[in-house]
């Protein structure tokens, strides 16, 4: 993937900070357990169980040394029921590193990273944005935008596709799904995605049924961000 910039934002990236990060373990959830987190309150379990099991055949492993060394450095948590909080332990177990992707006046984005053994796996980007002043229509796109800054800016994101759960300050919770198409025209360079917000027990629902997304009732947020940059490779 070509080096991307944007060429203006709220916010310049910045690695994540180890102390906001923890593993968790993470497993192909069963159709009972898959229904009750859609139609639940939001967890952070839950979505990386739902996300997880949705997305794990679009997942491919790669070798990332910055995070290889940056999993070393997450704390470890003492009441860890799984017996493990960094990529050292139970190698052979699925997990996922979640951390604090970046934070703005409306909220806060979490990346989740998942791994299998000594690798991380990629394919889609996965992020959950929280917030106490809850999401309105404005606020959803400002931090989707910022979300898909983000996801190009970050050379370890090798991935255009993107799952984000949107929380409200209750535990309710939308999960939206995009895809990064970036263009050139001349010396302009933009990326766009459509956004769909779905409930997530819809979502689900869908998914099972094989049904064409585009049918299914959602919410379409269009983002737009200008870019600079080689993109001819």
């Amino acid at each position: 993937m070509p080096r991307i910039s944007r060429k203006s934002s709220f916010h310049k990236y910045l690695t994540p900070d180890p102390t906001s990060a923890r593993v968790i373990r993470v497993a192909i959830a069963d159709l009972a357990e898959l229904i009750e987190i859609s139609n639940g309150s939001y967890t952070e379990s839950g979505f990386s169980k739902l996300s997880y099991s949705v997305v794990k055949a679009q997942l491919r492993p790669y070798i990332d040394e910055f995070f290889a060394t940056f999993n070393e450095s997450v704390p470890v948590e003492p009441n860890d029921s799984a017996g493990f909080s960094s990529c050292i332990a139970a190698e052979q177990l699925e997990r996922c590193l979640v951390f604090d992707a970046f934070r703005s006046p409306m909220g806060l984005a979490q990346e989740l990273k998942f791994m299998k053994e000594r690798d991380f796996l990629t394919g889609v980007g996965v992020f959950a944005l929280t917030s106490k002043f809850g999401f309105g229509a404005e606020s959803k796109m400002f931090n989707l935008i910022k979300i898909t800054e983000y996801n190009l800016e970050s050379m370890r994101n090798l991935s255009l596709r993107l799952m984000v759960a949107i929380v409200q300050p209750d535990d309710c919770w939308q999960i939206a799904l995009g895809n990064i198409k970036v263009s050139s025209v001349g010396r302009k360079s933009s990326a766009s995605v459509i956004f769909a917000l779905f409930d997530p027990a819809v979502l689900l629902s869908a998914f099972l049924s094989n049904k064409d997304l585009r049918t299914v009732e959602h919410e379409s947020i269009p983002v737009f961000v200008s870019l600079m940059g080689d993109m001819s490779n």
